[in-house]
């Protein structure tokens, strides 16, 4: 079935609600400003660079994924100028420094989400409890602070109540311990469960309704899950973590299902995304293995997206060699 642009783009959002709405219900409406801030700058954003180029504005929605994507990666205490800087850093620098939507090389969601990381540290580890309480009114004064990242404490009154480490944190920093020992000192991995499987459910129907092909999400679950499943070591403490938790926890199924298969930054033959998803599959893993990250799949996507130039041409020459 042949889409225009904006018809994926629309279905592709829709694909996001369950994860969004999953988000938010876990850990309060801040996600969902964050999602609606990110959508409405990067429209803004996306308006003013083509009028910089002096190109007139296309209605593709392409803005609105890219910062509803951006919105439900950060943490729901983050001032909405944050989402301004990252919203502005994946439409001009990712989007239309390039040339616009069909041009850029680089994921422009995960290019925003990066300059973040890097620029503002603090600030995005900041993610509270799952059971914290949080009033309008804490909020609002979180979302219009103008700090690095502190004021975020004030709207729970601690900061204990902000380091609520994800599975990933927590196993990097393990100090020996198990798996199943962490699971036993309260690791909170169903959380993450339910956002991944909202993901999962939401990157079912984006397939059903032929929006991308399973050719990328399916090699990549499958690469994560094998290598998990190789270094995982009976689940000692020497282990990489198993299957469970590579699959189920951290950014993995919004990475399968809406990030790596974004079809301008990805290969456009069935044998480039297997070798683009083995790729990222391996570099996710690597990363959160041995890496300065706790997740990377942020970094995993754009190291491939900066490869599928060279993918294509491999694959094209082995075609003609064929």
């Amino acid at each position: 079935m042949n889409m225009t642009t904006a018809q994926i783009m629309r279905l592709t959002s829709l694909g996001l609600l369950p994860g969004i709405a999953a988000l938010t219900w876990l850990y309060g409406p801040g996600i969902l400003v964050n999602c609606v801030a990110g959508a409405a700058f990067a429209w803004a954003f996306d308006w003013f660079g083509y009028r910089l180029r002096g190109e007139p504005a296309a209605p593709d929605c392409s803005a609105v994924v890219t910062g509803l994507l951006l919105g439900l990666a950060l943490p729901p205490l983050l001032p909405v100028w944050f989402v301004g800087f990252g919203a502005g850093g994946a439409i001009l620098l990712a989007k239309h420094a390039f040339g616009g939507l069909g041009a850029n090389v680089f994921n422009p969601a995960m290019v925003g989400y990066c300059a973040m990381l890097v620029s503002f540290p603090l600030a995005m580890s900041a993610w509270p409890e799952t059971d914290a309480t949080i009033d309008f009114a804490a909020l609002l004064a979180a979302k219009v602070g103008l700090g690095n990242g502190i004021p975020l404490a004030a709207a729970q009154g601690s900061i204990d109540a902000l380091s609520g480490a994800t599975p990933l944190d927590a196993f990097r920093n393990a100090e020996g311990k198990t798996f199943a020992e962490l699971r036993s000192a309260g690791l909170d991995i169903e959380s993450w469960r339910t956002v991944n499987g909202a993901f999962l459910v939401g990157g079912l129907f984006i397939l059903t309704m032929g929006v991308t092909r399973a050719t990328i999400p399916a090699t990549f679950l499958l690469t994560l899950a094998m290598l998990a499943f190789v270094f995982d070591d009976a689940g000692s403490s020497l282990s990489l973590g198993p299957p469970t938790l590579h699959l189920m926890t951290g950014a993995t199924m919004v990475t399968a299902f809406f990030i790596a298969t974004d079809p301008v930054t990805s290969p456009s033959t069935r044998n480039g995304q297997i070798a683009f998803a083995i790729g990222c599959g391996v570099l996710v893993f690597v990363i959160r293995a041995y890496g300065g990250y706790p997740d990377g799949a942020a970094f995993a996507v754009l190291l491939m997206n900066a490869a599928t130039p060279l993918i294509d041409k491999i694959v094209e020459l082995r075609g003609e060699a064929a």
